[in-house]
């Protein structure tokens, strides 16, 4: 976390004055909350150029939020606090001095609402039988299979390509332009090279009759009839790539379907948490979990995922420290004297309960 002044932030950032500046008309007292605003999150997040602001995802978000709950924030702090970063990001994003505003949708909390929801394992397994049973397609299975069995981020899934696929691993383009190579299930990988050639060939072929182009997109949207798709796709230079909001929905629906209880709250997002919180959870290694994650800050794991675990923090208090440790107490050394009278006290006892 660092630990900036105004000043210090707006030399590294000058476009954070210029934006202030357009509040002239604003009270002084204003424009300094929506300073302090802007410089707690750039603190929080160690966000000091516009990189590392172009460069913020969802999870930095969550790093955020969960600062926000160790200090007893209120909601209506909170929502201040998001509304004057939204607003600072959405002029960054106008005047092109950024491309990525990863906020730009998130929409202000409610009142005791829960700041995250990470996914259960029972509501998993009803996702993916809902997907199979309601779905003829493997796409969708794919997709989310690939997320819970990588990490991955919604941007990193949508952006896979065709020769992003090897033997055993997927090549992964994260976050700041960071190339991976993240191991894969190898069954799960034999499943993706058999819907490249099925499915996905099937529907780019279509795709092709009625004028698109293959840009080599590893998930591609389903043709039916091509007379029926040709107005549709006409304009359509993306490939025919799946949209996100595609994805988004999809989700939601086969896990309605599931009868998931918070059927609403399943996200793609929710997919990559529940996959890092699994890992760290079976493997209890912090690093490890860093890397499976693909975070540039350990700060990022920790907070989102390690410490959140309540049961080893339990187990600790009922088992490890010197407070729950009790001491075993060991037998006192008898002399030899002792031993031969138990033994004849012994002897003894035996031969009287033969006469009664």
């Amino acid at each position: 976390m660092l630990n900036l002044s105004i000043e210090e932030l707006s030399e590294k950032i000058p476009e954070l004055k210029k934006w202030l500046n357009g509040y002239a008309r604003n009270s002084e007292c204003t424009k300094k909350k929506y300073a302090n605003d802007i410089k707690v999150f750039c603190n929080i997040l160690e966000l000091d150029s516009l990189e590392s602001i172009n460069n913020l995802d969802i999870d930095d978000f969550d790093v955020f939020l969960d600062y926000a709950i160790s200090k007893n924030w209120s909601t209506a702090n909170i929502n201040n606090k998001l509304t004057v970063i939204k607003l600072f990001l959405k002029w960054l994003k106008k005047k092109d001095y950024i491309s990525n505003n990863v906020i730009e949708d998130i929409k202000l909390l409610k009142n005791n609402q829960e700041v995250k929801y990470t996914m259960e394992i029972e509501d998993k397994d009803k996702l993916i039988e809902s997907i199979k049973k309601h779905s003829k397609k493997t796409r969708m299975l794919l997709m989310v299979e690939l997320c819970l069995a990588t990490g991955l981020r919604i941007s990193e899934l949508m952006n896979l390509k065709l020769t992003d696929v090897g033997v055993d691993a997927l090549r992964i383009y994260g976050k700041g332009s960071k190339i991976v190579h993240q191991p894969v299930e190898l069954s799960l990988m034999d499943r993706l090279r058999v819907y490249i050639d099925t499915e996905r060939k099937d529907n780019i072929d279509k795709y092709i009759k009625i004028g698109g182009i293959d840009l080599g997109c590893l998930f591609v949207g389903n043709v039916g009839n091509v007379d029926d798709f040709k107005n549709i796709y006409k304009n359509i230079e993306n490939g025919n790539q799946v949209l996100e909001n595609t994805f988004r929905q999809a989700l939601k629906v086969f896990a309605q379907k599931a009868d998931i209880k918070d059927w609403n709250k399943i996200t793609p997002h929710g997919l990559r948490r529940l996959a890092g919180t699994c890992v760290y959870a079976q493997t209890k290694d912090p690093l490890l979990t860093q890397r499976f994650m693909r975070h540039s800050s350990f700060e990022t794991t920790q907070k989102s995922y390690i410490s959140s675990d309540k049961d080893g923090l339990r187990k600790i208090a009922d088992e490890y420290t010197p407070l729950s440790i009790k001491a075993v107490k060991s037998e006192p050394i008898k002399s030899d004297r002792e031993i031969e009278l138990e033994k004849q006290l012994a002897e003894l006892k035996n031969k009287l309960s033969k006469m009664t």
